[in-house]
């Protein structure tokens, strides 16, 4: 016999071509070049080629277009044991569940510790054997006729075949970037957006709901084509049947020409009790490429933030509760009561900080947390141009003193969705900006809205 390994690295990966399987959850993922593919995941992950079940050699598969395998072999090992005869046979199988019946000397044989069951081949032979199949298709007019007059659409349609394998874990789903721009759009400027929904307020809540919905947005948004456009992460913060959809980088050019195809997403998870503002637990991030800013500029954004504090807040439709996954730099306990631009510098949050409205932490972008999320499209796309707004205001401008809260929003007098947003709240402020900023004054200044943006604001979006 072979000598046997028993140790294992910390990741295990069958791969197929140039899929990648978790052994762990099923999922997949397929990579345009084994480079990518190694660099993507940890060094001490272990990759298997299915068919083989032999390791591959990153080293010498690297920079090129086909799998290089080495003389180990990876199986797994079944104990069967017989209570007629009092026996038990010991059988190895490949990775693919064939039985291995030549254990020559020459092979080098690695044993899969039991973790790695049967069950688990089986779950990634459904897993290879289904390859995702996913229909390119649209709601047709009888589809919608039926939604407006309520008859249930949340259960899968006759010819509807659901993809389970959408929704990626947490922060584990592609990361191919593909930069959408609109017709003969040159501009530089890019919005990333990661909108949470959940499905709280749904009794009948379930997996095949919530992969149905994956599934349907998949195919609105994606035309069939993974990560085109959209992808989906699971997010422990928002439910059991709950999850997050990330956005490609979009110019703004691109999102106002795909208005129709983003509202029938939105309509898609409402027809589905899936909810985002009224979860009253779910936020609408917002990333911008951190290439098109100047450190003096990311202060100004700051400086902008702290300044209009109070009429941020309304603007967001946040509650109080809601704050903490937002926190400004004056909602510290030790800033003092007046505070300047320096200040604000020196006190910006460094790192990765999910806890701020703005998160400076990340290397190619900068993101906005402040929104309460939404699934009314003209809310969304109002979001994007009060950020773009800003954004603008602090690359072309080289000093902000004076700014006034009509300023920002009429910064673009095209974004009507802005304005009309903002009327429609009834913000209005007559604070200008300083740089010598008193905390207690931004927070009891006067900031006439509709309602008080304390209050629960149930399906105002």
């Amino acid at each position: 016999m072979p000598r046997l390994y028993d140790n294992r690295p910390l990741n295990t990966k069958i791969v197929k071509r140039s899929t990648v399987y978790n052994t762990h959850n099923g999922l997949s993922r397929t990579f345009n070049n084994y480079d990518r593919m190694f660099s993507y995941h940890s060094p001490r992950t272990q990759f298997i080629d299915y068919d083989s079940s032999r390791i591959i050699d990153k080293q010498r598969t690297r920079g090129t277009w086909r799998l290089i395998l080495t003389d180990i072999m990876v199986v797994y090992k079944k104990t069967t044991y017989n209570y007629n005869t009092n026996r038990t046979t010991i059988t190895f199988h490949k990775i693919n569940g064939e039985e291995l019946t030549d254990m020559s000397d020459e092979t080098n044989i690695r044993v899969l510790r039991s973790t790695f069951s049967m069950n688990r081949i089986t779950q990634i032979q459904n897993a290879i054997g289904s390859r995702r199949p996913v229909p390119a298709s649209t709601p047709d007019d009888l589809q919608r006729a039926l939604d407006e007059i309520g008859i249930d659409t949340s259960r899968p349609r006759e010819s509807e075949t659901i993809n389970p394998h959408l929704i990626y874990s947490y922060h584990n789903g592609p990361r191919d970037i593909c930069f959408k721009r609109g017709t003969n759009d040159t501009s530089t400027r890019f919005f990333g957006i990661e909108l949470e929904i959940d499905a709280s307020r749904d009794m009948n809540a379930s997996n095949t709901k919530r992969n149905t919905l994956a599934t349907r947005l998949h195919n609105i948004l994606n035309q069939g084509n993974y990560n085109s456009l959209v992808k989906f992460e699971n997010d422990s913060s928002i439910g059991q049947y709950g999850f997050e959809i990330i956005t490609q980088p979009m110019t703004m050019k691109y999102i106002l020409e795909n208005r129709e195809t983003l509202n029938e997403a939105m309509n898609q998870i409402n027809a589905l009790n899936y909810s985002s503002h009224d979860s009253g637990r779910c936020g609408m991030h917002i990333h911008v490429n951190k290439n098109i800013l100047t450190e003096e500029a990311i202060d100004n954004l700051y400086l902008i933030f702290e300044n209009f504090k109070n009429e941020i807040i309304a603007f967001s439709r946040r509650n109080q509760e809601g704050m903490r996954w937002c926190r400004f730099i004056s909602d510290r306990g030790f800033v003092p009561d007046v505070y300047n631009d320096q200040y604000i510098k020196d006190n910006k949050p460094d790192g990765n900080d999910h806890g701020s409205a703005i998160n400076n932490g990340n290397r190619n972008t900068i993101e906005f947390r402040i929104f309460r999320g939404t699934t009314k499209l003209s809310t969304f796309i109002a979001n994007i141009q009060f950020i773009d707004n800003i954004i603008d205001i602090v690359t072309t401008k080289d000093d902000i003193t004076g700014l006034t809260w009509e300023d920002i929003i009429n910064h673009n007098e095209s974004y009507t969705e802005l304005i009309n947003y903002n009327n429609k709240r009834g913000i209005v402020s007559r604070h200008r900006l300083s740089k010598r900023i008193n905390k207690i004054e931004v927070v009891e200044r006067p900031v006439i809205l509709v309602r008080p943006f304390q209050l629960r604001l149930e399906g105002d979006n």
